[in-house]
């Protein structure tokens, strides 16, 4: 997952609001079996002060789902790059938590929509994997993994959407697909609006724009 960062082609937008301005990442999603991204799927992560709130649009078998996050509250301490093996090393300060659930139908498309609060974790059982949750909005670098709990158990639904392994057994539980969004810089303060595009696309969009203005 960490020789997958540099390759993701993230776009950052930063744009001004009361206090901080807020960052907007977008990611592409990505297979577990695989690493290769799912066609037509992405991921959006919008920064804050205080929180966080992502969407996650991607395609995927009929069936129940849940996205967890996997936060990296201090990812400079990552060994190359944050991935599971670094979830054991004190001073990265990892915390893993449910954040919502989803049933997605025939028509296999899932979207799932959610706001993380710094210092905020779910009150449910099984909800809260290890850590504290996020620490700081900007700093962290945070992983969206989305979990399949199989077809919907009517009797065991709520569990399905709100646990880890909630329908499992009988259905078989396990990580279908993630996204990555690498820690940003706190964007300063100010009252004009400001766009900076990462990436190949959002550069040529940008020179385009330029070009066209001549």
């Amino acid at each position: 997952m960490n020789k997958l960062i540099s390759a993701l082609g993230i776009s950052i937008w930063f744009y001004s609001t009361s206090a901080y301005g807020a960052v907007l990442q977008r990611s592409n999603v990505f297979s577990f079996d695989n690493s290769l991204p799912i066609e037509n799927a992405s991921a959006t992560l919008e920064r804050r002060e205080d929180s966080v709130e992502f969407s996650f649009n991607t395609t995927l078998d009929s069936g129940v789902y849940t996205i967890w996050g996997v936060i990296f509250n201090n990812p400079e301490f990552c060994i190359d790059g944050c991935d599971p093996s670094d979830l054991g090393i004190s001073e990265v300060n990892a915390s893993s938590f449910w954040t919502t659930g989803e049933i997605v139908g025939d028509d296999n498309v899932g979207i799932f929509n959610a706001q993380l609060r710094e210092n905020e974790l779910p009150l449910g059982e099984e909800q809260v994997l290890f850590g504290n949750g996020l620490i700081d909005s900007f700093d962290a670098e945070i992983h969206l993994v989305a979990r399949t709990h199989g077809e919907v158990i009517p009797d065991l639904v709520e569990q399905q959407i709100t646990t880890f392994d909630g329908g499992c057994p009988p259905n078989d539980c396990q990580n279908v697909q993630f996204a990555v969004f690498p820690a940003v810089s706190v964007p300063e303060s100010s009252s004009k609006l400001s766009l900076l595009v990462l990436g190949g696309l959002g550069i040529a969009s940008v020179l385009k724009r330029k070009l066209n203005a001549k």
